[in-house]
């Protein structure tokens, strides 16, 4: 007679019994899942234009701050120095701006685009990851110039400015009684 630790594990006696369900089983998953990818387009589409709807108050708070700080800059002196260097980033980053709000403004455009794809799962992935970072760099660069231009905005106002040079010194008034002789001509007084 066998010993107990010498049988095969089984799980029934009836193997059919055991396969037919657990085959059932996995048809029933793939099933489940084939047919959840169409219907997740809907919420993709939400998600990928949430994406473009939270950084548009984002840029409109950048705006803001633009036409601020070319108030600012109106008003400094052209002589300040580093003047050059901070228009330029202003006006880079200025343009980087009208871009990035102007994405804003296509994504949903891209997005309707990419659910109409021959994939669309995968095009609304794509379009979303590329909105995600491309906004969220934009923002971060168009914060991080803004506040270097900011800064040296900063700097020039409280910068001393330079005052008209200092009026040469008066010519020494001569005392009155001594004539004064110019240098070379011999002595001054009464010989």
């Amino acid at each position: 007679m066998p010993r107990p630790f010498d049988w095969r594990l089984r799980l029934c006696d009836n193997p059919r019994a055991v396969i037919k369900p657990l085959s059932l089983l996995v048809v029933l998953m793939l099933l489940a899942t084939a047919c959840g990818k169409t219907s997740d387009l809907g919420p993709m589409q939400d998600e990928a234009n949430g994406i473009a709807t939270t950084y548009k108050p984002k840029f409109d708070a950048l705006s803001k701050r633009v036409a601020a700080l070319e108030q600012r800059g109106r008003t400094l002196t052209s002589d300040a120095p580093g003047l050059n260097d901070a228009r330029k980033l202003f006006v880079e980053t200025n343009a980087k701006l009208v871009e990035l709000r102007s994405a804003v403004t296509q994504a949903p455009a891209a997005i309707t685009t990419a659910a109409k794809a021959e994939q669309p799962r995968a095009e609304l992935i794509r379009v979303m990851g590329e909105l995600r970072t491309r906004l969220q760099a934009g923002h971060t660069e168009v914060n991080a110039n803004l506040d270097a231009v900011e800064s040296w905005i900063a700097q020039s106002e409280w910068r001393p400015r330079t005052a008209t040079p200092p009026a040469p010194p008066p010519a020494p008034i001569p005392e009155p009684g001594i004539p004064e002789t110019p240098p070379g001509t011999g002595s001054a007084g009464p010989s």
